[in-house]
Formats: C-alpha cells, structure tokens, sequence
C-alpha cells in the first residue's frame, strides 16, 4: 500500500500519535525549561551549538576536514540562521521531528503487517517510550538519525513496491544525509543492495535490476560524495565523511575498554581535551605532523593490534559490548540519562515505555512474526546496525536508531498475545508468553544494576557547572560540595570550579585554597586553572599554582610560566615577568627564549644595565650563531650609544 494510501485511511489514527507524542514532549520540554541545563550547554551539545555558530559567523566550510558528521551542525545552524541563536526555538523543532518520527513508525509497522492495531500500538509505545522524549529535547544527532533512518527505509520499502526508480532514487538520498549524520548506516548499504537486486532480479531482467541499485547507489553517493570532496579540497585529506572514527574504534577497542565509556585512557574526559589529545599522541608516538586520516589510521591500527594480540580478551569484550546492546538500564556518556529523567515531574511519572517493555515483546515477536522479505529487511537492519555499535563502544545514544524497529516487533508480539487469547490459541499465546518472560528474566540477570539517583554525583556535577557558567554561584557552590560528598570520581573537578564560584564571591582565600585541592588531586588541571585565572587577573594566585605542582613535566611547567609571564608583559607588570622568566631559568637554564625576554627587561631601566648586558652575553655565550640573539644586542647597544660594539656584532651577522 502506497504511503498516501495508508495517511488517507488511517489519519485518524495518525493524528492520534501524533498528539500524543507532541504533548508528552512539550511536557517534558517545560518540565527541563527550570533546569540550568536547558540554555547552559555542555559536552556534545555544546560541541554542536559552537559548531553550528561557526558555520553561520565564521566559516561556513571550515579548514580542515571533517572530525565528525557534519550533517546535525549544519542543522544547527539551518534553525539559527533563520530564528537565530534560540535554544528554545530549536528544541521545539526537534519535538516537531520527534513526533513526526513516531508517526513513521506507524507507517513503517503498517507497511510491514498491514495491520491497524500493530501500528496504533507502535505508534502510542513510540510517543510514550521515555527515551524518545529525552533524545528529542537534546541537542544530539538521534532525533535527525531516527527521522532519517524510517524515512529511508519506508520510501525503500514504497519503491520497491511501485517499482518506482524516482522513489529509490530519494531513498538514497536521505541514507546518504543519515550518513553524513551518523556514517554507521554505511556498513547496512551493502545488505541493502543486495537485498534489492535480489528482490527486483524476481519480477525485472538483469539490465533492470542493475539499473534499479544503480539508482539507490547514486542517490546515497550524491549526498556523501560532496562532503568527502570538500574534505579533500579544503583539508588536502581523504577522508570520507568525518575522522573521528580510528579514535572511536580504539576507545572500543583498548586494554581498558568497558565497552561503553567514551574517553581514550590516559586523555582528558573533556570533548576538546580528549581531541587534542588523541592527535598529540599520535603525532608524537610517529614523530611527525599527521593528517586527520592519518591519525584516524593511527588509531584504527592501535586497536587493530589490540584485538590481534589478545584474541581471548576481546572475546569477552565483545560479549560484554553485546549484553550492554541489550542492557534494560540506559547507558549514559554526555549526561546521566537517568538522573535527569528523575529530574522532570513529566518523565518519572508511570506513564511511560522503557526497555523493560520493548526488549523481551520484540525478541519474542521477531522469533513469531512471518518470516517474509520484510522481516529479513528489518531484522537484518537491527543486526547490522548492532554489529556497527559493537564495532565501537556502546551507549544509549547510539542503540537508539535500532529502537524503533524492536517496537514494531514487541507491538506485534503484543497484538498476537492478545489476538491468541481472544481467539483462544492456547499453545500460541501460551508459548509467546513463556518466551517473553524468558527474556526478560534473561535481559533483567544480564542488565547493570540501576544506579541510586540520590547519589548520582556527575548528574548534580553536570547541573553545578550549568549553574556556574550562569552565574548563579551560590546555588553551584551547594551542588559542587554535595558531588563532593557522594564521591564524584573527578571531584577534582568539583573543587576547580568551586574554586572559581569563591573567587567570583570575592572570597580569595577559600577560592585559592579549593584550587590547590583540585591541583592536589588532578595535576594536569593547571592549564585550564591558570588559564581562568589569568582571565580574571589573578596572575599572582596563577604562579602560585605552578609551584605547587610536583609531578608534571618540565615542558609543561615550562609552558605555563611562558603564560603568565605574556599575561603581565601585556599589562606591563614587568617586576612578576622576570619572575616567571626566572623560574623557567630553573627548570631550563639554556632556554634562549626566557635569557632574552629577561635581558630585554633589564634594558628597559638603566640601572639594571649591568644585568641586561650580562644576560645578552649569556645568550650569546651559549647560543654564538644566533642571530636573533645578536639582533636584539645590537638593539641594546645602540639604545645606550655604544656603537663600536653594535658595529662589531653587525659584522659577525652579516658574515
């Protein structure tokens, strides 16, 4: 049946999803509209957000290849461009595609059962399953990838049908933007055209069939294609759609790995901490500057190792990343799904579907349904698009895309459970019973333990930083000193803004003090300490840090009093300079660049002649072909009219 067809008889219904889900979404949007969260973003969101700013103000293509899909961004920045920067605005366009989504779940679950009440079923646990209604007021890819994905596969299916080459052809089109979205349904692809020349090789000859997947192979193309040529043209790189995914790969794929956190070990667990990094490492361990692909390869290799070299260990990894494909709690990596469900007066009420209902009913109605081609289709598309997720790391983010086909297949199993009992097929119903509650038994045993919301430290943490970029110090201070109480495992972290929340206050002491604990804690916080610091003129509490630091390398110490002896040069604070320039003399006594900025200060004031001519010669002794070294005396001796030496020098340069 032809998708006009199915709105045109079934619109009541459909109007009826939609409300549904539309309300329940706008709900929730009210009910997080208080939280500090809403307009004060962090992680992924906040990724995206500067992003898509970037594309509007700064650069549109950007200069260098693609680190992630681009598709979401340029969104983003679709939305502000035309309501501007409006967080408000743009979450409620994401509700509109959300709800839009759960209508194409009705539609896809009438395509494949023809079924009315299957379809309604689908489409009310779809606006009603909790999980939809949080991703849907996020500013993260699954609301795009979601609509993107039913979008494609029901004007597949409508294609296939009709024989329609102009339907196949913008099927390829929107798989090909849910790739350069989330690339993952690249690896379905090659299933889907063979699955098609097979399906028309039936009914079509040989010529047709090529023509057919000619048709859908050239629609994903013209939509990746572009990307992967700007990539080129703008980066001097090959890369297909984004880089990102030798580092993904080895986060999965690493002797530490859990299967589901998101951070290479030994690299900050922020998003642009962890980037530069993973490419520092990279270009380190090779001894040269690397391009992205470069560097993806890099990775992709490292974890390649891994899984050579420890066959046995990546077995159990790879059963774990599977039990957490399956896992009945959610699994966070940007906020804590969880606790900000808990948070919402509209999600924790018992009005809504999680796993615990859709995991054991779709197991058990993809073992009952007809085994026709579009059960191979879908079940093929759950398989396919958990293998890309097992590939990497597993969270509840990415297993998203896979949902809404298992609740077509638990709304079926549902409708045949009650279609049994109505019709009194004992052994059928009976039976479908006992398999699902062997499911759930099996996936309750197999799930992680639901975390205790009371003392979930990083959701409290994730809210205090919230409140702290909006400047509401006193309500962060108080969630600050609770994360700290329950453990957070960065408390150092804790302690670091609550050290800038006491300075804000005005309260220096307690500020510098809750510093240094996060220094105590977490050494290598000094850059992004000292770097708020210095914004905010407390260059002397800055120098301070350093020295209290006892185990970071030279170079890195180095680095730091290199700052904030430009902060005070800038401001003319030359007396706390020479300070710095000194104490890197200590770490590096033959660093040319600390002699030089200390002779230039010397020169500065007559009386410190003596030094400054002691320092210039200094340079020279240790650095005798340097010619900047001898610029900067030739500088010095003419300023104090000494021009038999400057003469002197300017042969040696020009030598």
């Amino acid at each position: 049946m032809k998708i006009r067809d199915i709105i045109k008889n079934n619109y009541r219904q459909i109007v009826l999803v939609f409300v549904i889900a539309y309300l329940t979404r706008l709900a929730y949007f009210f009910s997080i509209k208080v939280l500090p969260t809403f307009y004060s973003l962090s992680l992924d969101a906040l990724v995206h957000d500067t992003w898509a700013m970037e594309i509007l103000f700064k650069d549109f293509w950007g200069n260098a290849a693609f680190f992630r899909a681009p598709l979401y961004s340029y969104f983003l920045a679709l939305i502000y461009g035309i309501f501007g920067h409006n967080l408000f605005i743009a979450r409620l366009i994401q509700i509109i595609i959300g709800s839009l989504s759960c209508v194409l779940i009705y539609i896809l679950a009438f395509k494949i059962y023809r079924n009315k009440a299957i379809s309604l079923i689908s489409g009310i646990i779809a606006s009603l399953y909790w999980v939809f209604i949080y991703f849907d007021n996020e500013l993260l890819i699954p609301v795009l990838i979601v609509f993107l994905n039913l979008s494609g596969i029901i004007i597949f299916l409508e294609a296939i049908e009709n024989m329609n080459l102009k339907a196949l052809f913008y099927s390829g089109l929107i798989f090909g933007l849910s790739a350069i979205s989330r690339p993952n349904i690249l690896l379905f692809m090659p299933f889907l055209f063979v699955w098609l020349f097979i399906v028309i090789r039936k009914d079509k000859d040989l010529k047709s069939s090529i023509k057919f997947c000619s048709i859908f192979t050239i629609g994903v193309c013209l939509i990746v294609f572009p990307v992967t040529l700007r990539n080129y043209i703008i980066g001097d790189d090959f890369v297909l759609i984004g880089s990102q995914g030798g580092v993904n790969f080895y986060i999965g794929n690493n002797p530490y790995s859990d299967g589901k956190t998101a951070v290479v070990p030994g690299t900050k667990g922020t998003f642009w901490g962890g980037y530069h990094d993973t490419n520092n490492i990279a270009m380190n361990d090779m001894k040269k500057t690397l391009l992205p692909s470069e560097i993806s390869d890099y990775w992709y290799k490292k974890g390649i190792k891994f899984i050579l070299s420890n066959p046995v260990k990546t077995l159990k990894l790879y059963g774990k990343k599977l039990s957490l494909i399956f896992d009945l709690n959610e699994i966070s990596n940007n906020k804590n799904i969880a606790f900000f469900k808990n948070e919402s007066n509209i999600l924790r009420l018992p009005l809504f579907f999680g796993l615990s209902l859709v995991f054991p009913f779709a197991l058990s109605g993809m073992i009952f349904s007809k085994k026709d081609r579009y059960w191979y289709l879908i079940t093929f598309f759950v398989i396919i698009y958990s293998i890309s997720i097992l590939l990497f790391f597993v969270t509840s983010r990415f297993r998203i895309p896979i949902l809404p086909i298992l609740i077509i297949f638990a709304s079926y199993s549902i409708w045949k459970i009650y279609n049994c009992i109505i019709s009194k097929k004992k052994s059928t119903y009976i039976a479908m019973i006992i398999l699902t509650i062997f499911f759930f038994t099996l996936l309750f045993i197999n799930s992680t333990p639901q975390p205790d919301l009371s003392k979930t430290s990083d959701g409290h943490y994730i809210i205090a930083n919230a409140y702290y970029r909006t400047r509401k110090f006193d309500k962060a201070l108080e969630l600050f000193k609770k994360t700290i109480q329950l453990n957070h495992p960065y408390k150092s972290r804790s302690y670091k803004v609550m050290g800038f929340c006491l300075l804000q206050k005005n309260k220096t002491e307690e500020g510098r003090q809750a510093l240094l604990t996060a220094l105590k804690e977490e050494e290598v916080l000094l850059d992004e300490i000292n770097n708020v610091l210095l914004k905010n003129g407390f260059h002397t509490m800055a120098f301070e840090m350093i020295g209290s630091t006892k185990n970071l390398h030279s170079i890195t110490i180095i680095e730091e009093y290199f700052k904030i002896a430009d902060y005070c040069m800038k401001r003319n604070l030359t007396g706390d300079a020479e300070k710095c320039y000194l104490a890197v003399l200590e770490k590096d006594n033959s660093n040319i660049n600390a002699i030089l900025n200390l002779a230039n200060i010397y020169s500065i004031d007559a009386k410190n002649f003596n030094k400054a001519e002691k320092m210039y010669k200094s340079a020279l002794e240790k650095f005798p072909d340097n010619k900047s070294v001898m610029g900067h005396m030739i500088m010095f001796y003419k300023r104090n009219y000494m021009t038999d030496e400057a003469q002197a020098l300017e042969v040696k340069i020009n030598k």
